[in-house]
């Protein structure tokens, strides 16, 4: 069986032992690739526009040498080809919000009542009109969906993305409860086709999107 993985920035992540086709990392999460140097395997390290801005953030990444970078940007915006020699590209927001209707369905609109008063009636226009799309999945989460859709072929290992707040194996600015409550809720909307193919070495995770729990040897 050939296997993607997709690697985030819970802390303390058992990491498959495997050789995938392909690793897609979360933001700063870039730097758990460097677990499987030596291996003949492709590395797409996908990061918001935001954290690309980040220092900490963009050194890992940067350091992790991946074949590319994929910037999740809500807007149409200007980046050069490459970066320190690193091929990059954009996905705007229509394009990253099409992607989850594919795979979570029309209750993925359901994620405006997670909103409060006036923030839920702007996210809800603001989306109408085109201008805004941060209100899906944050990057962990939407790069399991991406490499589902770019490997429909294989299984996909998921390690590290967590379901629950707390913070990043490194740095303690952490995945905030407002972000751990939506990917928790979106999970569950994954269809079943789509979870015969996913694996994962968090047990919460496992246990939300009904999803096999991975029982193969680790690093």
């Amino acid at each position: 069986m050939k296997y993607c993985l997709v690697l985030g920035s819970k802390p303390n992540a058992p990491l498959p032992d495997i050789t995938p086709v392909h690793i897609y990392s979360a933001n700063g999460a870039a730097e758990r690739a460097m677990a499987y140097a030596g291996r003949d395997i492709t590395h797409t390290a996908v990061v918001s526009s935001q954290e690309y801005r980040n220092k900490l953030v963009h050194d890992k990444i940067i350091a992790s040498r991946p074949a590319r970078i994929l910037i999740r940007s809500h807007f149409v915006e200007q980046y050069p080809e490459s970066d320190n020699g690193i091929s990059l590209g954009c996905i705007t927001g229509d394009r990253q919000f099409a992607l989850e209707r594919h795979y979570f369905g029309l209750q993925l609109y359901r994620i405006f009542l997670m909103r409060r008063g006036f923030k839920k009636v702007k996210a809800a226009v603001r989306h109408l009109q085109g201008v805004d799309y941060a209100f899906g999945a944050t990057t962990g989460l939407w790069s399991v969906l991406y490499a589902l859709s770019r490997h429909p072929e294989n299984s996909v290992v998921v390690a590290g993305v967590g379901l629950r707040p707390g913070n990043h194996f490194y740095n303690s600015s952490g995945f905030q409860d407002k972000d751990a409550r939506r990917d928790y809720f979106l999970a569950s909307l994954l269809d079943d086709a789509s979870r015969g193919r996913i694996m994962t070495t968090d047990e919460l995770f496992a246990e939300r999107a009904k999803v096999a729990l991975w029982n193969g040897p680790v690093l």
